[in-house]
């Protein structure tokens, strides 16, 4: 059967296919952390990557409201956020996604890492590097494109355990019904 006798998404499916055979072949010479890589490229926007303690604002600015540079100034429309988002304060807005105490306590030390399913729900996780680490890697001129460039960069400061932790909780979110985790 030529290409042309095939139905449509067949070749893009067989294709796929082959790729998941090649993968698999080389999982081992890719690694834990080129696997959180590809996996990062492959869900590209839909991974946001950032301050622990700023996450709340980049979210907020991502749903289109108006959060400036100092959020907490009185300026702004972190009010209406916290007010559409259920919370009055940003530890209630970090609890509310299922960030627990202590984790929230140390945040300031932490990246989070926020993953958007295909309905537009999102999982926040929170992994023990700071941010600074990312920093470091990245040309911070270049503003429009930082998000792009510490998704790039993470998966080259994780240890190798915290890379295959964090790509396994990612997929496991984007794969399975986890509404009870999502926001």
């Amino acid at each position: 059967m030529g290409a042309e006798d095939r139905q449509p998404g067949e070749e893009l499916e067989r294709t796929c296919g082959l790729f998941e055979q090649v993968l698999e072949a080389r999982l081992g010479s890719i690694g834990e952390n080129g696997l959180l890589e590809l996996v990062f490229t492959t869900l590209g926007p839909a991974i946001t990557v950032c301050d622990g303690v700023r996450y709340i604002y980049v979210y907020a600015r991502q749903l289109g409201y108006d959060i400036p540079p100092y959020p907490l100034a009185g300026c702004g429309e972190i009010k209406e956020f916290f007010r559409a988002f259920g919370v009055a304060s940003v530890p209630e807005f970090y609890e509310k996604v299922g960030i627990d105490r202590e984790t929230y306590a140390d945040l300031a030390n932490k990246t989070a890492v926020a993953v958007r399913n295909g309905q537009g729900m999102r999982k926040l996780f929170v992994v023990d590097v700071p941010f600074c680490s990312i920093e470091r890697k990245i040309d911070l001129r270049r503003e429009r494109e930082i998000d792009a460039l510490a998704r790039t960069a993470l998966p080259s400061v994780l240890g190798a355990d915290a890379a295959l932790d964090l790509a396994d909780g990612v997929l496991s979110f984007l794969l399975t019904d986890n509404d009870h985790e999502a926001f």
